[in-house]
């Protein structure tokens, strides 16, 4: 059976105790858990008590599957051992890691996976690993603005297949790492601004990013992003165009940060997955509904778009 180990880290500004006993409490999974947000009406069971050595976490959905966690090891303040085992979609099982290590006053956390796939899994061991790896990036960044916050402003919502008309679209394209695109975007939408009021472009009124095919198991992703116009606007460099095609896409609503994007497009992909959706080729993109100068942060709405063939 292949083998595999996806080990992910985090600083949390936080002591290591504070920090310990928020990931031991199973009653907090659900505010920070990176799978959750696509389901939630997921069926969660947790112990009592709930932060203890045979404290269990059990799960059961629709898209997120079935599964469960004990603890094994509870050594306060800086281990925790996991036991994990997946009934649905495919069974397995595996061992999970937290260490909390004080460094500067705040705490690095780790977070490890180590086990085996199914056999007949081989071939899916480095997407798997590529997105296990995503997925805790995201949780890690949850459970760190839930202790620094005391709340997570991420939801999903108004999920479903819906009819788009074809759209053209200029701005200035950049690349970025996963989990830290909205920082490579900050220049483009400066030179976006720029750009279009130089070149006085006339452009409706969807802000909106598009996203390129990408080496998504590396983590790279390529974007553009700017907003709409008529198909017959012409532009000057730095802004390029971008034409998407009409057709079916899975829409998805996230309110909240957006930081915590990366909850949307993955639960778009879960969901078409557990639907046996055929997600096209073609570029995805998110509309920004709110002006994020005068919207709270956790208001702050996007509509994301996987198009389908």
């Amino acid at each position: 059976m292949p083998q595999f180990r996806i080990s992910r880290s985090t600083l949390i500004d936080a002591q290591p105790q504070a920090v310990f006993d928020t990931v031991a409490d199973f009653h907090t999974w659900q505010s920070w858990s990176p799978w959750l947000r696509i389901d939630p009406e997921a069926k969660v069971t947790v112990s009592q008590p709930s932060g203890d050595v045979d404290a269990t976490y059990d799960w059961d959905g629709e898209v997120v599957g079935a599964g469960g966690m004990r603890h094994r090891v509870v050594d306060r303040p800086s281990h925790l051992s996991d036991d994990l085992h997946f009934i649905r979609p495919f069974k397995s099982q595996s061992g999970v890691t937290f260490d909390f290590e004080p460094q500067n006053g705040q705490t690095k956390v780790t977070w490890t996976m180590a086990g085996k796939l199914p056999f007949f899994l081989f071939f899916m061991k480095k997407s798997m690993e590529s997105f296990i790896s995503m997925d805790y990036d995201r949780g890690l960044a949850m459970l760190k603005e839930r202790i620094e916050t005391g709340a997570v402003a991420s939801r999903v919502e108004d999920i479903g297949v819906v009819d788009v008309d074809g759209v053209c679209m200029a701005g200035v394209s950049g690349e970025g790492k996963l989990g830290s695109v909205s920082e490579a975007m900050t220049p483009c939408i400066q030179q976006a601004t720029e750009a279009f009021e130089s070149q006085s472009v006339s452009h409706c009124d969807s802000f909106m990013s598009v996203y390129h095919p990408s080496d998504i198991a590396n983590g790279q992703v390529r974007f553009t992003t700017g907003w709409s116009i008529t198909a017959g606007c012409s532009v000057g460099k730095p802004l390029e165009k971008v034409t998407l095609p009409a057709g079916k896409a899975l829409r998805l609503r996230h309110i909240g940060r957006y930081e915590n994007l990366g909850n949307a497009w993955s639960g778009a992909y879960q969901f078409a997955r557990y639907h046996k959706l055929k997600v096209a080729k073609s570029p995805g993109w998110e509309i920004y509904v709110n002006d994020p100068d005068d919207t709270a942060t956790e208001e702050l709405i996007t509509d994301v778009y996987v198009p389908l063939r």
